[in-house]
């Protein structure tokens, strides 16, 4: 597989409201970092979409919306899981063409650590072109970075208190290694 970047953002004049049901209207807010790239998939690829410990293939981006990470940040401090690969990443997962991008992020990144985990905006949308080698299959998912909140946070005056992660999550200061290279980039930009 390979993969080629390119960056932008679109002039596209979109209301502000969080809504991720129409992910092109949401890639051209000025606060949202975008990108498009192009994956070319060979016909027995296994190149790793590691979030959820999902294997994307030319086929599985056929049946996907596509892969969301969620940055969840408390007092400093930034939520990171055990990806499949055991190295750290942000919890997510994939979306499924029946699922509504918000709604799939949040009831991840809950079912991931146990934790009331609040969704508050975009930051990232890259727009992945998969074109299948050889061949003029074609088809576009997308990858999203959204950060959040904590719903429920410890006591005001417990302020070294962080709420404990279900399975593999912990709290981290600074970026811990391993971190999952295919998320390096959205786990870094939430410890700028």
């Amino acid at each position: 597989m390979s993969r080629k970047t390119q960056s932008g953002s679109s002039a596209d004049s979109i209301d502000t409201q969080l809504s991720l049901t129409d992910v092109d209207r949401v890639r051209g807010r000025e606060d949202v970092d975008v990108t498009t790239e192009t994956e070319t998939h060979e016909e027995f690829d296994h190149c790793c979409a590691d979030i959820a410990g999902q294997t994307e293939t030319f086929e599985t981006a056929e049946t996907i919306e596509g892969l969301v990470l969620v940055g969840v940040e408390h007092e400093g401090k930034v939520l990171l899981v055990d990806g499949p690969h055991d190295a750290w990443t942000l919890p997510g997962g994939l979306i499924t063409d029946s699922e509504e991008w918000l709604g799939g992020a949040q009831s991840g990144a809950v079912d991931q650590t146990g934790l009331d985990v609040r969704i508050e905006k975009p930051v990232r949308v890259t727009r992945v072109e998969n074109h299948l080698e050889e061949s003029e299959k074609q088809t576009t998912t997308y990858d999203i970075v959204l950060s959040a909140s904590l719903g429920q946070t410890p006591a005001e005056n417990d302020r070294s208190q962080y709420p404990e992660v279900r399975g593999d999550g912990d709290w981290f200061a600074s970026p811990p290694e391993p971190i999952d290279e295919g998320d390096r980039d959205a786990v870094e930009q939430f410890f700028d």
